[in-house]
């Protein structure tokens, strides 16, 4: 059973896709579309999906993979694909595979496609620096697309290819290609305006997937919103507004990933333990291990944290009546138990939170003591510590039990592991024990069973009962079992070691005087 943070996933459904540009692009676009298409890259290996959305009438969705439409990567949007979302082409149409990818360092490469048809798009989108200009130029520094995982802000520029000359698969300039009009094809994925604002893509960082937000912006005067072929491209619908309201409620657009942004915090519990509480749903019921020996044990917290070698930081803490905290930072994917917070793991009962924090970034120095450097994640689980049972019991060497020499007893009782209780048994004497005041475990409401076992000079007997009798021998060991309505169990033992009685012998009177005057007269006649 673990615990997890959880995030919505919105599924794509558009009313359009668009295609490649009129006018004085559609020459150079057209050579850009599916049917004569030489780039391809296989879009399910990718790991950025979905949509964007261009602010400008003549291009509109730009698809970041092709298994938005081709969902089962056949090549062709069939009968497999359904439902296909709405701005997809229509059934039959061939589309190659294509896709952006975010690599493990953060770099951003591969192809976005804008166009269905003949009459709207800009045809292929690269992110690739080495193929948007001749030596990986650009306008400016950074040229390569990248994201910085721990804070998800996406900088350089991505590239409409159909606005460039391009010679063996890649662009020969910066500057716009010779029947372009004018329009060099940049997008920049981060910067100002020309009234100092700023603009960009970012990712979230947290979760398991990661949604782009924020605008792209295409043009050939940067920041100038009416100079540009492309405009403000919007990765998400929750930026993207239609005067003054959201327009997710009619195209619920995104662009995300999952790709890895560190580690997602996640919280398990398990192990071979059958009888340390209950593991799953909102509450975790557990257990300290104070109980009995065949039974007390202690659940494994578990450090399920993914992906599992991103994680180079765990840090534990357990709040709540009595606070705790795994106070050293752990490195990478480590799980613990209740004994890492109190020794043995005798933990006052009561509600507690446990808490687990990863980081991606490594112990180092001390520096990260509880792991919140670098990209990092917390998760929080619920946990209820419940008293366990409690068996006590005493120890006396007078008959509690009524009888007709003594109607009313009143024995005097011990702690049966004293000092001063053990030191008065003698072999071959009655020892009597009651039940001190035993507890049943949190929850329950009764003890329903007592048992007592004593090994006698290693011969064992069992009786059960709120007291019980036994007659001492040299060695002797006490075990106490409570049970109660909940099936947990408590015991106690005790270890006593009688004397002996001292032995004596009969000697008559007479003999005894002839003994003494014998030796008194051996001792005189020595002395002269």
């Amino acid at each position: 059973m673990c615990v997890r943070k959880r995030r919505r996933h919105i599924t794509l459904k558009t009313t359009k896709y668009p295609n490649c540009l009129p006018g004085f692009l559609f020459a150079v676009v057209s050579l850009f579309c599916f049917g004569a298409a030489q780039i391809a890259f296989a879009g399910a290996s990718d790991n950025v999906h979905g949509f964007a959305w261009v602010f400008n009438e003549g291009i509109g969705w730009v698809s970041l993979n092709s298994t938005n439409c081709d969902k089962n990567g056949s090549g062709v949007i069939d009968a497999g694909d359904a439902p296909v979302p709405a701005g997809c082409p229509a059934v039959g149409t061939s589309i190659p595979n294509y896709g952006v990818t975010i690599s493990e360092d953060g770099k951003i490469t591969g192809y976005a496609w804008s166009g269905v048809n003949s009459n709207e798009g800009i045809g292929w989108i690269s992110f690739n620096a080495e193929v948007n200009g001749p030596g990986s130029a650009c306008p400016s520094a950074p040229c390569q697309a990248y994201v910085e995982k721990q804070t998800g802000v996406i900088t350089g520029w991505a590239r409409a290819l159909a606005a460039c000359d391009m010679v063996s698969g890649k662009c020969s300039g910066v500057g716009a290609g010779t029947n372009a009009g004018g329009w060099d094809g940049w997008i920049k994925l981060k910067g100002k305006t020309l009234d100092n604002h700023d603009y960009g893509w970012t990712v979230d960082t947290l979760g398991t997937t990661h949604d782009f937000h924020g605008y792209a912006f295409g043009s050939s005067n940067f920041g100038d919103a009416t100079n540009g072929v492309i405009g403000w491209a919007s990765a998400n619908c929750l930026e993207g507004h239609n005067g003054n309201s959201s327009i997710c409620a009619v195209s619920p657009y995104k662009v995300w990933t999952d790709a890895a942004f560190g580690p997602d915090a996640i919280i398990g519990c398990g192990g071979t333990c059958i009888n340390g509480g209950v593991c799953g749903g909102a509450l975790w019921e557990l257990y300290p291990p104070t109980g009995c020996s065949d039974s007390a044990c202690m659940f494994q917290f578990k450090n399920m944290s993914t992906p599992e070698e991103t994680v180079k930081c765990s840090y534990w803490q357990l709040t709540g009546p009595a606070s705790y905290s795994y106070t050293a930072p752990l490195p990478g994917i480590q799980n613990i138990n209740l004994a890492a917070f109190v020794a043995g793991g005798n933990v006052v009962p009561g509600n507690y939170n446990l808490t687990l924090t990863v980081s991606d970034k490594s112990i180092a120095n001390g520096n990260n003591q509880q792991c919140t450097l670098g990209n990092h994640d917390s998760a929080t689980q619920a946990i209820l510590i419940t008293g366990e049972a409690q068996a006590r019991f005493k120890c006396s060497l007078d008959n509690p039990h009524p009888t007709q020499e003594n109607p009313h007893p009143n024995p005097s009782w011990a702690d049966c592991n004293s000092t001063d209780f053990k030191k008065k048994v003698i072999k071959g004497e009655m020892v009597y024990v009651s039940d001190d005041n035993s507890s049943y475990s949190g929850g329950a409401h009764a003890i329903t069973s007592r048992d007592w076992k004593f090994t006698i000079d290693g011969a064992v007997t069992n009786t059960t009962g709120d007291t019980a009798s036994f007659t001492a021998g040299k060695s002797n060991t006490i075990d106490f079992r409570i049970t109660d309505n909940k099936s947990r169990s408590g015991c106690k033992s005790a270890i006593i070691n009688a004397k002996n009685l001292p032995k004596w012998r009969e000697v008559s009177p007479v003999s005894m005087i002839w003994q003494y005057l014998a030796a008194t007269v051996s001792n005189f006649f020595a002395t002269l």
